[in-house]
């Protein structure tokens, strides 16, 4: 398993939220990853998304559309 943590920052919250969620829709990850994407986006808890190595396409559109937001993110493999 991947972890992409997403650290809440407050300059997050000056990104527009329906541009964000608009993006995260249109990713081809799962539901709950969408909805933990946006939790970790704008509030502490959850701080980030824990996604299956099996699909890495499904990580680097993730980590894609957080670098173009400018989101700080990292990834880690987890046990």
């Amino acid at each position: 398993m991947t972890f992409i943590k997403i650290p809440y920052v407050a300059s997050n919250d000056s990104i527009d939220r329906e541009t964000v969620i608009s993006g995260i829709r249109a990713l081809n990850i799962s539901e709950d990853a969408k909805y933990n994407t946006f939790e970790a986006i704008y509030n502490v808890v959850p701080d980030g998304v824990l996604m299956d190595d099996n699909e890495p396409d499904e990580i680097m559109s993730l980590e894609r559309f957080l670098r173009r937001y400018r989101i700080p993110h990292h990834q880690s493999k987890t046990l």
